[in-house]
């Protein structure tokens, strides 16, 4: 992408010319048309009886190359991408190819992946600058620091938290932050969401009510840059057949 546009870096802060961010990176199943219909387009559609599953019809924006954003000057997008995007887009490769092996109507469930080598903080430092573009400047920019050392491990998880699910259903998001009230049992869940094939991520800011959905990662914000490690957890798959956020109903 040569186009550029002016604003502010989502991480650095600085006022510039702005580069194009793939979210989530090209080489993670990010390079081909996409067609993108949001939660806006779909509250506005005055379609009757339309469900919130059905997208057939609804205006979209169609980005050529794979779905991102004017978020991030030159250098910052050079920093995420070099020393996080190519490790983790190798680790969404891994997830990718073995869930592509399984039908579609038999992604339920969860799937346990053992795979090494693997550098975990990387990973979750691109999953961070990831949310950091899809949020607002001031968000971002209050990782500047977590995210601009590659070796710091000084990320607030008493105040948020990461978690990863296997994406299934028919539907990408991509959620800024807002929130999610249970009126039932009176819980307010505060998060932002991002979800394509193979995976999604759900960024929580942590309440006395939140309500987690998926496989806790935050801890990868605790290990070492230089380091290799093995991961061996269960990962669930979760359906994602509308814009609506943390929306897991099966067709």
């Amino acid at each position: 992408m040569s186009k550029k546009e002016n604003g502010i870096c989502h991480i650095c802060g600085k006022y510039g010319k702005l580069s194009y961010e793939h979210i989530p990176p090209h080489a993670a199943f990010n390079n081909s048309k996409r067609k993108l219909s949001t939660l806006d387009t779909l509250l506005e559609d005055e379609t009757e009886n339309r469900v919130p599953w059905d997208i057939n019809g609804l205006k979209y924006k169609q980005f050529q190359n794979g779905i991102g954003f004017y978020t991030l000057c030159e250098s910052c997008n050079n920093v995420t991408g070099s020393k996080y995007g190519v490790k983790y887009s190798s680790f969404i490769n891994s997830i990718g190819i073995e869930i592509m092996k399984i039908p579609k109507e038999e992604r339920v469930g969860a799937l346990t992946f053992c795979i090494e080598p693997l550098n975990l903080l990387a990973i979750f430092k691109q999953v961070l600058a990831m949310f950091c573009s899809l949020n607002t400047e001031q968000f971002g920019i209050s990782f500047k620091d977590f995210l601009l050392d590659e070796n710091s491990n000084d990320f607030p998880c008493d105040n948020y938290r990461i978690y990863m699910y296997l994406h299934a259903g028919k539907a990408d998001r991509f959620i800024p932050f807002q929130s999610n009230i249970n009126t039932k049992a009176g819980h307010v869940t505060v998060f932002s969401e991002i979800s394509t094939f193979p995976v999604g991520f759900i960024l929580y800011k942590i309440t006395d009510t939140t309500e987690f959905y998926g496989c806790d990662i935050t801890s990868f914000s605790h290990c070492n840059y230089n380091s290799e490690y093995r991961m061996d957890i269960p990962i669930p798959f979760l359906e994602c057949n509308t814009p609506f956020g943390l929306d897991f109903r099966k067709l």
